[in-house]
């Protein structure tokens, strides 16, 4: 099992500059110990909390990833009030026994909702379930699903059906925010006795962490955004479900087969959500009323006939209209479309820079092909090392000079050389 070791120092310098809130912990073998190996696990507590104790954003010590007895948790608590006992902040475990919490000060669930009238709760490993970015759902070409090592049967788990590796995009949006939902309703207040303060949402991005890809992919899956930095629908609906201004978001496209009946999700932080359809020449082909509520976030509108044109849908609060979005079908692929990000100091000729490229797939009016997945193949010239990209579920396609789009997009990289000047990149 991995090691759960301290976070870096960079990384806890860029958590005091945004606010996030970073808990700290001993080396953990994801088991309680004894003898020499529970003796390092307290001095690196120890060396961790003199480290970090001058950093803002610290604000909990965790002494182990799962339970440990009433005396160890007693000596890491010991180690804060030694080493950093005018902080603030608290000791505390991830699901601990009946006994241990009795005594900590805080403690963690993981992917699962928890309430305590004693002391904090959050989840630290909110929302596990797993799935790549390219898989929009199951009517849409061209994988209609979830096909890999795993499911040669191209079967997904369906929400409300929670997987843990083999959902959709969709599914995942889903998932994740009926998981926020179920602990935001735990923030306390409203009559209740007890608290759940958040969660700490498990890999922001897909990566190799944990080694978990032997029957799923080539990384985790798990991110709200893909291992390329793209964003996911599960980044846009938990964009929804955390801002404090009406807004929502119509999970998916508006590109499909014909003949296409579907349920249409839409995340949306307000009180009611109309949903409407409209036809290439702006005409309504139908409204379909306001959308069932299933928890504070979502709602899903029934056997929605899918025609070329729009999607459109509004959010109402006390009955006025808040917020909108729309989504229109795309055309042909016509283009390939490149998008330049760098630094906000530009290209640095520093050798170690990176800058990236999103290549999109788009149709003669500029919409992304959603649903394209074709091969582009790229030329370069000038003061960079073309790095390439990624594309999930394809073994070794990084460091190529070719890329597949993945639901019309997808992303390449550049490093810098140490001699200033130009650098062309051809799609």
């Amino acid at each position: 099992r991995p090691m759960h070791v301290a976070p870096r120092k960079v990384d806890v310098e860029a958590s005091d500059k945004f606010g996030i809130i970073v808990a700290c912990p001993a080396g953990d073998g994801e088991s309680d110990t004894t003898g020499r190996r529970w003796e390092q696990r307290v001095e690196l507590m120890r060396d961790v909390t003199i480290y970090f104790r001058n950093n803002p954003s610290v604000v909990f010590y965790e002494a182990g990833n799962q339970t440990i007895t009433v005396d160890h948790m007693n000596e890491m608590i010991n180690v804060r009030d030694t080493w950093d006992p005018y902080g603030g902040r608290l000791s505390g475990d991830r699901t601990p026994a009946s006994d241990t919490k009795a005594i900590c000060e805080y403690w963690s669930s993981m992917d699962v909702p928890a309430d305590s009238s004693t002391v904090p709760v959050w989840d630290a490993e909110y929302s596990r379930s797993e799935s790549p970015r390219r898989v929009w759902d199951k009517y849409s070409p061209p994988s209609y699903g979830y096909v890999n090592i795993a499911a040669p049967t191209n079967t997904i788990d369906e929400y409300p059906t929670i997987g843990f590796r083999m959902n959709s995009s969709e599914d995942l949006a889903l998932v994740n925010v009926k998981k926020y939902n179920d602990r935001w309703i735990r923030r306390g207040g409203q009559g209740r006795s007890s608290v759940m303060v958040g969660g700490a949402k498990i890999i922001f991005a897909d990566s190799c962490s944990h080694g978990r890809m032997d029957d799923t992919e080539l990384a985790r899956v798990t991110g709200a955004m893909d291992a390329a930095r793209l964003p996911k629908e599960t980044y846009y609906a938990l964009q929804v479900v955390q801002n404090t201004d009406p807004q929502l978001h119509i999970l998916g496209h508006w590109t499909y087969p014909s003949n296409t009946v579907k349920k249409v999700y839409v995340i949306s932080n307000t009180e009611q959500v109309k949903l409407v359809t409209y036809d290439t020449n702006g005409n309504v082909i139908n409204d379909y009323g306001y959308g069932t509520r299933a928890n504070n976030f979502e709602f899903s509108f029934d056997n929605v006939e899918w025609q070329p044109g729009k999607i459109k849908a509004i959010g109402y609060n006390g009955g006025v209209q808040v917020t909108q979005q729309e989504i229109a079908t795309a055309g042909a692929p016509a283009a390939i479309r490149i998008t330049p990000i760098a630094g906000p100091q530009g290209f640095k000729a520093d050798g170690s820079d990176v800058a990236m490229f999103d290549v999109e797939v788009v149709d003669s009016n500029g919409n992304r092909c959603p649903t394209d997945e074709a091969r582009v193949d790229f030329t370069y010239s000038g003061q960079g090392e073309f790095l390439g990209g990624y594309n999930s579920g394809i073994e070794y396609s990084i460091y190529k000079d070719y890329l597949n789009t993945e639901c019309g997009i997808n992303r390449v990289f550049v490093r810098s050389t140490r001699t200033a000047g130009s650098f062309t990149l051809t799609a």
